[in-house]
């Protein structure tokens, strides 16, 4: 039912302005107004097993000074009856729906009646209430609903862009004391180090890096783009020691000193690590980072991605399979002209690797980026494609809840943030009439609704995707193609 201004609903009764339950002369619904029980703290395990760390619990209370208005003793026995049937204690939250300043909003929690006798003054009924909510979250009153399909193209954030090809080198050539001619594009310059730290043979290009803190670059000069993309396999011949190996790709380079980079950080515990870069006037800055979950290895091949469209900036990395997944994205507007592309190879300045590291590039790709779309596109929620963006207007992240309907094999949500991707993919096949519901706030995966599937679920990069305030975008995808499988992802508005 719809409420007015004032009012308040819990489970089939409304309180407030226009009906038989009113708030106390003085007193009004006051959802930020709370007592909160200190005993009730305390870490908070979630339903799945997992325990929540840092994420704590408490209780607070949200009295209501309420008056029922009966004319006679028949209906005060009738509202009394409702009163005490909408405030019985109950077995799991409840929701608390109330409109405030034109809009709806709902809590959850549970009922208490403080003062079930009641009392009786100027011919009227008083009753003190209570709505107790293990999370004060509040939610805005109205569901959102996207629906998705898989993309025609299987990898959740296949974008249809016209693109041409700049560049692209697979090293099936030799050449001395420089990179050469790639098999399509300009030709390799260098900078830093000396002519023999730049060899092709064996199939790949090598930098040799003989001291920390030192580039070796290989620069398509040739290459004049803005909107652009770049990717590039890479290894090294050791495991980093003392410091890390940091291998990276660039695009719209003016000069060492003035590019964007994608930057793969091989590091000393065998951990690899990927951040967005800028480099300006010689000023190193550090834009987004992501854990990848690769461990490095000797000779380990990686391939780093790093697209730059307008003020879009981002960048994914792998070593088996493309996750066509952005794992980075931000804004920024330092740089903004067509410029070259380019590939750098440099030690921490605390490695202690014996010199030189070698560090080995292969398949690299230049493309351009457009054919009249802008990136990132915004696909709206009307539209079913494999993604979408949303947004949470609220101030508080806020978990989805997914529901994937098959034929789907082992369905993956991809939501893309400035901090990172959180990735749940669920490693079963489900055939047509079968459905999985995700909650990323409870952490529950169940089939049909029943049966739990978290033990066949993994949770990759930031973690189970949970929608921070703004907008971001969220990817759909699956292992094989399906014409006919969806996922609808529901959300809140969520404020503290």
């Amino acid at each position: 039912m719809a409420l007015s201004e004032g009012q308040v609903q819990l489970r089939d009764l409304v309180i407030g302005p226009g009906t038989p339950y009113r708030f106390v002369k003085g007193s009004h619904f006051n959802p930020f107004k709370r007592d909160v029980r200190a005993d009730q703290g305390g870490a908070r395990a979630w339903s799945a097993g997992s325990w929540s760390g840092a994420e704590w619990a408490e209780q607070v209370a949200i009295a209501m000074r309420l008056v029922v208005l009966a004319r006679g003793p028949a209906e005060y026995v009738t509202l009394m009856s409702r009163l005490l049937a909408a405030f019985a204690p109950s077995g799991g939250d409840v929701d608390l729906r109330f409109v405030l300043a034109g809009a709806e909003y709902l809590m959850r929690g549970r009922p208490r009646m403080v003062d079930p006798e009641s009392r009786h003054l100027d011919g009227h009924t008083y009753v003190q209430a209570a709505f107790v909510a293990l999370d004060p979250t509040i939610y805005s009153g109205t569901e959102h609903e996207v629906p998705l399909s898989l993309p025609s193209t299987v990898g959740g954030l296949t974008v249809p862009l016209t693109t041409a090809v700049l560049a692209a080198d697979a090293f099936g050539r030799t050449a001395t004391d420089s990179w050469g001619t790639p098999d399509v594009g300009p030709a390799w310059t260098t900078s830093g180090g000396v002519a023999a730290d730049y060899q092709v043979s064996g199939g790949v290009g090598t930098h040799r890096v003989g001291a920390v803190n030192a580039s070796r670059w290989s620069i398509l000069t040739g290459v004049a783009a803005a909107d652009v993309e770049i990717r590039g396999v890479v290894s090294t011949n050791a495991l980093a020691s003392g410091g890390g190996h940091f291998e990276a790709v660039a695009t719209r380079f003016a000069d060492p000193n003035n590019c964007y980079l994608a930057r793969l950080e091989l590091a000393s515990n065998q951990t690899v690590i990927l951040t967005l870069r800028k480099r300006v006037g010689g000023t190193e800055t550090q834009l987004a980072t992501h854990t990848t979950g690769l461990t490095h290895t000797p000779g380990g091949k990686y391939t780093v991605v790093l697209q730059t469209v307008g003020p879009v900036v981002r960048a994914r990395a792998w070593q088996t399979s493309d996750p066509n997944v952005w794992h980075l994205q931000t804004t920024d507007t330092d740089l903004t002209a067509a410029g070259a592309v380019a590939i750098r190879s440099i030690l921490s300045s605390t490695n202690t690797n014996p010199l030189p590291v070698t560090a080995s590039w292969d398949d690299i790709q230049v493309t351009t980026v457009g054919g009249g779309l802008t990136v990132p596109v915004t696909v709206a929620a009307a539209v079913t494609s494999g993604r979408a963006s949303i947004t949470n207007t609220g101030t508080k992240p806020v978990g989805l809840r997914i529901r994937v309907d098959g034929p789907v094999v082992e369905p993956r949500a991809s939501l893309l943030t400035p901090d990172g991707t959180g990735i749940v993919r669920v490693w079963t096949d489900l055939t047509a009439g079968q459905w999985l519901d995700i909650d990323t706030a409870a952490r529950t995966v169940y089939l049909n609704g029943t049966a739990s599937r978290r033990g066949v679920t993994t949770v990759t990069g930031i973690g189970w995707p949970v929608l921070p305030p703004g907008t971001h975008e969220i990817a759909f995808d699956a292992s094989t193609y399906s014409a006919t499988a969806t996922a609808t992802v529901r959300w809140r508005d969520t404020w503290h």
